[in-house]
């Protein structure tokens, strides 16, 4: 069984980290929708986003993925980086429109966590 997995990557997201470790999991062909191409083994469609603010990057970044829409129904799952994003909001509602299970991946420094500044 090969699960079809479609990352949307958020404006400014560098190809790697998170998209890289999900696309070396085992039974996984991954497509990452994305301003720069991912690091192999993973397909790439380009994307564009509208950014009307500059001002913010990544998970904070104003900005929409362009081409979202216009991708046929040919994953089963659909992923993306950090709950609060825009780009995430849109994977989230094209997971919905196409059946697809939705996943948000989300990471926090556990530093001040351990040393019981919480």
């Amino acid at each position: 069984m090969t699960r079809r997995l479609l990352w949307v990557s958020l404006a400014d997201q560098r190809p790697g980290r998170e998209q890289r470790w999900l696309s070396l999991l085992p039974g996984t062909r991954l497509t990452a929708l994305a301003a720069r191409p991912p690091l192999p083994p993973a397909d790439w469609v380009p994307a564009t986003y509208r950014r009307p603010v500059r001002r913010f990057v990544e998970a904070g970044a104003l900005a929409w993925v362009r081409e979202l829409a216009q991708l046929p129904p040919a994953y089963d799952w659909v992923g993306s980086l950090e709950l609060c994003s825009l780009v995430t909001g849109q994977a989230a509602a094209y997971a919905r429109r196409t059946a697809a299970v939705s996943a948000s991946q989300s990471f926090t420094s556990l530093s001040r966590c351990r040393a019981g500044i919480a």
